[in-house]
């Protein structure tokens, strides 16, 4: 009787050790698990920021098109405005030309 104790004392302490090493390995995987997530975690928070930051400066890239367009405008219209005065000064000139010939 005293021999099937030890062994099974023995067999007990080898089981305690198996049970720890599985344990042991289980811990390690929810360690690395948790690393993982966590880099997960941080890579998704830079490509949040990265996104926010492109939206922001499409945005602003938006916004100042806007403000050339409405520039543009303005610009095409005194344009039209110049053309005009110069085809009236033209038109001055022809009638003063042709003034000052007939009275010659």
């Amino acid at each position: 009787e005293a021999t099937d104790a030890k062994t099974q004392m023995m067999q007990l302490k080898i089981e305690c050790r198996n049970v720890d090493a599985r344990l042991e390995v289980e811990r390690e995987g929810r360690r690395l698990a948790k690393v993982e997530l966590l880099d997960m975690k941080r890579s998704y928070n830079a490509e949040r920021d990265a996104n926010a930051k492109a939206q922001e400066t499409i945005t602003k890239l938006a916004t100042q098109m806007k403000e050339y367009e409405e520039k543009l405008a303005k610009i095409t219209v005194v344009q039209g405005q110049v053309a005009l005065l110069e085809q009236e000064r033209d038109a001055w000139k022809v009638q003063a030309g042709s003034g000052l010939s007939a009275e010659e």
